[in-house]
């Protein structure tokens, strides 16, 4: 084998494997996912086999768009949550609590009391994305790609199926103090509910499609930056980010091309500051009018299935 074939089998093997991988994962909670499946058995025949010889030539530019489903996997390290610093870059939250499992304070989201605040914090799990998409518009020239993409990214907190009231879940107490506690003069907690975290970015994306213009089946790179608008504790803060992709693509018409690839994307930057809060009642303490800050690590994977469209 030449060294340029020996390239394309090492992509091709990491390709699938990744794509397993991830399918693996989707397929154990997705049990009739005959889709993925017929996709992966497709991707695996021989490339010999869709060869063809009347393919328009890569030569000529052409202008496209993609659409994709994606579902993606959020890897969130570090997740930390205070109020927000004032001075000295010192937070006034000295420790963090969680409703009891069996509370119903927060059904109405009205009735507060501090002796349902008795569990000790546990760092927030976020759940996997089945609702995601992409799609993007690009000009292709020989083996170049170049496309600006728009995707939607999201992650639930993970329901873990032990509180009473579902909502529950997201609620987290910032305390002033080694315990809750509320009296005539005021409290010295403030309330933040967890609704997940959302992403929509924007990436200009550059791609080299590795083999020749006579295969249905083609390999693909792909690496890209932008920027993305991460919403999180009802606020909406931009971020710089860049990613990969890897994948293969599959002609099944002169101008329509399958895709499925495994993508991994990175946020550049971990501070995420001024973020809402609610008080019940009056602060004991000043400052009586703060926001929260949030530390956390946000980067996410996944299995993206599309459509591209020669223009």
């Amino acid at each position: 084998m030449s060294l340029k074939e020996n390239f394309i089998s090492v992509i091709l093997n990491f390709t699938l494997l990744g794509i397993f991988r991830v399918c693996f994962m989707i397929i154990s909670d997705i049990k009739k996912s005959f889709l993925a499946v017929y996709l992966l058995v497709t991707m695996v025949l021989p490339l010999q086999a869709f060869s063809i010889d009347s393919v328009k030539s890569l030569s000529q530019g052409n202008f496209y768009i993609n659409g994709s489903y994606e579902i993606g996997f959020f890897d969130v390290e570090g997740f930390s949550i205070s109020e927000m610093p004032i001075d000295n870059n010192v937070t006034k939250t000295k420790t963090r609590f969680q409703l009891k499992h069996d509370s119903q304070e927060f059904k109405n989201f009205t009735d507060l009391r501090s002796t349902g605040f008795s569990n000790k914090y546990k760092p927030t799990v976020f759940d996997r994305g089945y609702l995601n998409f992409a799609g993007s518009i690009g000009y292709s020239r020989n083996n170049i790609r170049m496309e600006l993409e728009c995707s939607y990214e999201n992650s639930d907190v993970l329901d873990d199926g032990k509180y009473a009231e579902k909502e529950n879940r997201r609620i987290v107490a910032l305390v002033r103090g080694d315990n809750v506690s509320i009296d005539t003069s005021g409290v010295n907690y403030i309330i933040v509910k967890n609704k997940g975290i959302a992403d929509t970015s924007f990436t200009f994306n550059v791609c080299y499609d590795i083999v020749s213009e006579y295969n249905r089946v083609v390999p693909y790179l792909c690496a890209g930056a932008g920027g993305d608008f991460i919403s999180m504790f009802d606020v909406v803060r931009m971020k710089f980010s860049y990613q990969g992709k890897i994948g293969l693509s599959y002609k099944i018409a002169p101008n329509m091309i399958a895709f499925v690839h495994t993508y991994y994307h990175d946020v550049i930057g971990n501070r995420f500051d001024y973020l809402k809060t609610i008080v019940y009642g009056k602060l004991k303490d000043a400052p009586q009018v703060t926001s929260a800050s949030v530390s956390a690590d946000i980067k996410y994977m996944g299995v993206s299935l599309g459509i591209r469209f020669m223009l």
